[in-house]
């Protein structure tokens, strides 16, 4: 009863449905980046970092990382004091195991996002089952599912990931490619910079001090990150590039950088161009896929994977996913036989 009342006070006091969660979300559970999840409040909290990538911080966005510290942080240390004071008979099984139900938590690269929505969306409505869905950087990700988090299919935006998650023992196969990502580059749809000829137009705009902020990803962390940092090699730009340089913590905030007007241009999953939520608020251009790695992105079943985690999946490989897929400005691999 001890545990029933716990959890109860925990939701009711915190908002708290899935203590495990903010854990994970903290960097809790990762001793690599356990230290800087307290620390400093821009530094690991998802969706809160603008950082240039030689490290200056805007004032805005210190203060917005703390406001994120005050209120994950501290929720974060009470579960931790409230677990102390509870006997470990009275405690849900270790490690926060998953417990198998009907919806399955899939984690995903942010450049699937909108895509993934609207196919979730559809699912549901057509089969009557549920997904929840977590999105985030791929590396990230994968890193929180080698930690242990309770993931049951995961979508990368590369290849690599998944093998290190497969020799790890953390995925049931390599996986199989679902869609086939392209790199944007792209401006705000009020900006007066036109890029016609595509990455060429860059240095030119940059010493006429038209670009302040130029966008990415990190490229630690998200595989369009490290193709833009090809491209813009390739390019012969990069070190040009490196005082306005500024990181999203995952395609998504970059791409909310450059649709904001806080960069006036950045490279970007092009499927985040073609969303209605920034419509009319972004213009791109398509960057030549030769100039970067490829972005193959790959769905997995992990070890925890139920039936309806792999009947999500096996949805995805179909005609109405694909459908979706393609409007959202992916390229689609060959149909599975």
């Amino acid at each position: 009863m001890m545990g029933v009342g716990l959890k109860q006070w925990l939701e009711n006091c915190l908002g708290l449905a899935d203590p495990a969660a903010l854990l994970y979300s903290s960097g809790m559970r990762d001793p690599r980046v356990r230290g800087r999840a307290w620390l400093s409040p821009f530094q690991n909290v998802a969706g809160q970092r603008y950082s240039r990538m030689n490290g200056s911080v805007s004032v805005g966005a210190w203060f917005r990382g703390a406001r994120a510290w005050a209120g994950n942080g501290c929720k974060a240390i009470v579960v931790c004091l409230a677990l102390l004071f509870i006997p470990c008979a009275a405690l849900p099984t270790p490690s926060f195991a998953i417990q198998k139900t009907t919806s399955p938590l899939i984690a995903s690269a942010a450049s699937l996002r909108f895509a993934l929505e609207d196919i979730r969306e559809h699912y549901e409505k057509t089969t009557g089952r549920h997904v929840r869905t977590l999105y985030g950087a791929t590396r990230t990700l994968a890193t929180q599912i080698s930690n242990g988090a309770p993931f049951e299919l995961f979508l990368s935006a590369d290849e690599a990931s998944i093998k290190k998650l497969k020799a790890g023992g953390y995925a049931r196969d390599a996986g199989q490619t679902v869609v086939i990502g392209r790199l944007a580059l792209a401006t705000p749809s009020i900006s007066p910079l036109r890029f016609d000829h595509g990455l060429d137009d860059i240095l030119p705009a940059l010493t006429n001090g038209q670009i302040r902020n130029f966008a990415i990803a990190n490229p630690e962390t998200a595989p369009y990150g490290t193709a833009a940092v090809d491209a813009l090699r390739k390019a012969g730009i990069w070190e040009a590039l490196q005082p306005v340089l500024v990181i999203g913590e995952n395609a998504g905030q970059a791409a909310q950088f450059v649709a904001s007007g806080a960069a006036e241009a950045g490279l970007i999953p092009n499927a985040l161009c073609q969303t209605d939520s920034v419509e009319g608020k972004i213009r791109s251009v398509l960057v030549d896929n030769t100039w970067h790695r490829p972005l193959h992105q790959v769905v997995v079943a992990l070890q925890l994977a139920s039936d309806s985690a792999l009947q999500f999946m096996h949805f995805l490989h179909g005609p109405d996913a694909r459908t979706i897929f393609a409007r959202h400005g992916f390229s689609l691999p060959a149909q599975r036989p």
